[in-house]
Formats: structure tokens, C-alpha cells, sequence
């Protein structure tokens, strides 16, 4: 029986990305020790993770889930994701769940399927109701990444050639036969 990561291997898994990690953020987080940055960066996936996957399966769910029991605050809490200001390297998701083996690691779109269902039930009629796109999309960056590309056009949109039109010059159409009159000024 394979065992569970232990929290050592989350702390691990991140600080072996942490430079990668760091990039991903406009701030440069130079006053924040290493040590500090990891446990930073453990809490918030690890809070997203856990709310995704206790709302998609009750049994994830303990006495003391206070946070379903107000439907109203998963709400809110899916708002909070998609701000820019609060926005994951999905990727660091992704990995710290494989990590988790909770599931198989090698359902890649595992994570994938529980974020949509999780948006599509914060945001409705801005997530479409297949997300094949996202399977198919080259990387998801974050969570409003993932809404960016639910808005993209299903295909690609060619825009119409137009034909050019040319007027002829008076010289042309007089030579074609067209007779010229002095007009009247206003």
C-alpha cells in the first residue's frame, strides 16, 4: 500500500520550485526568507485544494465544515480566487495534488475537471459546460486564466477578406464615354 506524502514532501516539492515560483509574482518578495515563502505558498494551495475537492466529494467533508455549510461563502470564496491579486501558478496545484496521491497521479485532468466544476458553480454563465477547451489549452496559468479561456471563441475567427475597391480616376471614366457637367455651387 503506497503511503501519503507527508507534509515534509509538500515543503520539499515546493521549496525545489521556489525560484520558479517566485517569478510568477510581480512582487519580488525579497524581504521573505525562504522558509517563509514556502509556508506561504504551502498554505494557499493547499486551502484551494482542500475546498475544491471538499465540495466536490462530502465524504472530504468533516464534522467541522463550516465553509458548506453557508453556501454562500463558497461563493465568495470562488470571487477571492479569481482576483488578480489572489491568483495560483496552477502548476504548483497540479503538483502538490499528485503529491497528495490521493488520487491517481497520472490523471492529469483530474485537477482540471474539479476546477471547472468548481468555477462552473461560481460563475455559471461564464464557464461553458464542456471543458475540453482547457484539456486542450497549452497551459493554464491561474484561475483567471482558466476563465480567460473559457471566453476565448470556440474557433478561430477569419476575418472576411473585403474586395478592394477602386474608384477611376476622371480621366478614365471621360475616356470610357462618361460625360462631365459643371455642377452647381451651393
Amino acid at each position: 500500500m503506497e503511503q501519503y506524502a507527508r507534509l515534509e514532501d509538500f515543503i520539499e516539492l515546493i521549496g525545489d520550485s521556489e525560484a520558479t515560483l517566485r517569478n510568477c509574482y510581480a512582487e519580488t518578495f525579497e524581504d521573505i526568507s525562504s522558509e517563509e515563502f514556502v509556508k506561504m505558498i504551502l498554505v494557499d494551495p493547499a486551502f484551494v485544494i482542500m475546498v475544491i475537492l471538499k465540495r466536490r466529494f462530502s465524504a472530504f467533508r468533516g464534522r467541522d465544515a463550516r465553509l458548506f455549510s453557508r453556501p454562500w461563502m463558497i461563493g465568495e470564496v470562488g470571487i477571492d480566487l479569481s482576483m488578480l491579486e489572489n491568483q495560483l501558478p496552477f502548476f504548483i496545484l497540479q503538483d502538490l495534488l499528485k503529491l497528495s496521491k490521493i488520487f491517481n497521479p497520472h490523471e492529469e485532468s483530474l485537477l482540471i475537471m474539479l476546477v471547472h466544476e468548481f468555477l462552473r458553480g461560481v460563475w455559471d454563465s461564464w464557464v461553458t459546460e464542456d471543458y475540453v477547451e482547457i484539456l486542450s489549452s497549452s497551459k493554464i496559468e491561474h484561475f483567471v486564466d482558466f476563465l480567460r479561456i473559457y471566453q476565448q471563441p470556440t474557433r478561430p475567427h477569419r476575418p472576411k477578406i473585403l474586395k478592394r475597391l477602386t474608384t477611376r480616376t476622371a480621366k478614365t471614366l471621360h475616356q470610357a464615354g462618361v460625360q462631365f457637367q459643371l455642377g452647381r455651387h451651393l
